[in-house]
């Protein structure tokens, strides 16, 4: 059965109730039952049945965690569901950024230094039917607006999951991210005093833009995080050229 390693420390796994005697299964002619979700705490080390759970279910699935620290479900149905799991991880779980360059250029290649890049786990196991693997890092960008860009990582140096592992990996910067202060010109240059009830009005809008300008020309006009296990770095501030 399926299992992957949620952010808050918990293991979603999934189960199947066996048909048959105690003495089927010494002799090993158990069949398999009904499948269902459950959620293991290694902490409280419990087993709790997911109650809510989709009904097809039933028909098998596999799992997968999101670089968002949702859980994506695909089950036998062909349908596929988002799973939102409760908070609780641990700041020390995360991945740390400690080199990354101030100023990058869209379309060029740069090195990110870090430590557990590759997160702590690799937070997927399906026995020897569907191995995912998911020790490595994922690289995105965010603007001034809260736009989320995913950037293409690789050669990482390791995919080591030991605590407090230092690695690189190589980032391709978006060639779609070229210009976080493009939007701030374009309205800038869109300004009309006729939008305007007032020439006063028109002229604290174009110098509340011509601010913006500035700021976002000067830097930093977006941030970079990494994010391991569903566990996101710290942001860093970085400049596009």
């Amino acid at each position: 059965m399926p299992a992957i390693l949620e952010p808050n420390g918990k293991v979603l796994v999934g189960a199947s109730a066996m048909q048959g005697s105690m003495a089927d299964a010494q002799m090993g002619s158990n069949t398999l039952g009904t499948l269902c979700l459950c959620e293991y705490d290694p902490v409280a080390k419990t087993l709790t049945y997911v109650s809510n759970a989709p009904a097809d279910v039933v028909k098998g699935f596999s799992l997968l965690l999101l670089p968002n620290g949702h859980g994506l479900a695909a089950f036998g149905s062909g349908k596929w569901y988002d799973i939102e799991f409760t908070a609780g991880g641990k700041s020390s779980w995360a991945p740390t950024i400690t080199s990354f360059p101030a100023k990058v250029t869209a379309g060029t290649t740069v090195t990110l230094t870090g430590t557990q890049l590759c997160g702590l786990s690799e937070c997927y196991s399906f026995g020897d039917d569907n191995q995912q693997a998911e020790n490595y890092p994922m690289v995105r960008f965010i603007d001034l607006s809260g736009n989320v860009t995913y950037a293409r990582a690789h050669d990482v140096s390791t995919r080591s999951i030991a605590p407090g592992q230092t690695a690189t990996v190589q980032v391709d910067i978006p060639s779609s991210f070229a210009g976080p202060c493009n939007g701030i010109r374009t309205a800038l240059a869109n300004l009309s005093r006729g939008d305007f009830n007032s020439a006063q009005a028109y002229e604290a809008a174009f110098h509340s833009l011509e601010a913006q300008l500035l700021a976002c020309e000067k830097g930093p006009n977006a941030h970079v995080e990494v994010v391991a296990m569903g566990i996101a770095s710290g942001k860093v501030g970085v400049t596009f050229a």
